[in-house]
């Protein structure tokens, strides 16, 4: 056999490895895409204006509806703990089986009567992907600082915004007032 029809033998076997490894890698990764939607929540928000909560569909974990309401999940200031930068938030949980609490948070200012998002200062801050759960008494205390993303709030009246884990994401706030 001449080299010209070695170079060929092999330029075609090197292109059908290729063709061969993109099908497996294109079947594995469309199996794991399948997988990961049924794991995650729909990004299709309603809202439920009667509760100013967000909701959204998912498949995960389907808890019976009478164990688990986000009605009966309140989010406060811990009394004393509230400054231009920080505060403390207390979550009580209320359900049977307790949701989970993100890390995350935003912090809505009123205007005019009407909740609008803070502008953050800071393109880069980054949350870190964990939840909080209840203590068996269905409390958990959360330091929340906000100096980095927001800077210092002026004077008004405020919400700090929370995101829960479980049956879809839901959202509960606390009302405050910086003088």
């Amino acid at each position: 056999m001449s080299m010209k029809k070695v170079y060929v033998v092999i330029i075609l076997t090197i292109v059908l490895i290729l063709i061969i490894c993109g099908i497996e890698f294109f079947t594995n990764s469309r199996h794991e895409e399948e997988q990961n939607n049924t794991t995650t929540s729909n990004e299709n928000a309603v809202v439920n204006e009667a509760t100013e909560n967000y909701a959204t569909n998912s498949n995960v974990n389907q808890i019976d509806e009478d164990s688990r309401n986000i009605n009966n999940v309140t989010m406060k200031i811990k009394e004393g703990t509230l400054t231009k930068t920080s505060a403390t938030i207390v979550i009580e949980d209320k359900n049977e089986e307790k949701y989970g609490y993100g890390q995350w948070f935003r912090i809505d200012r009123k205007e005019n009567g009407d909740w609008k998002e803070l502008e953050q200062i800071n393109e880069n801050f980054a949350f870190t992907d964990i939840a909080y759960i209840p203590k068996e008494d269905g409390t958990i205390e959360i330091d929340e600082n906000w100096k980095d993303l927001y800077g210092e709030l002026q004077a008004g009246e405020y919400r700090l915004v929370k995101e829960v884990y479980g049956n879809g994401t839901n959202y509960i706030y606390a009302e405050f007032t910086i003088e």
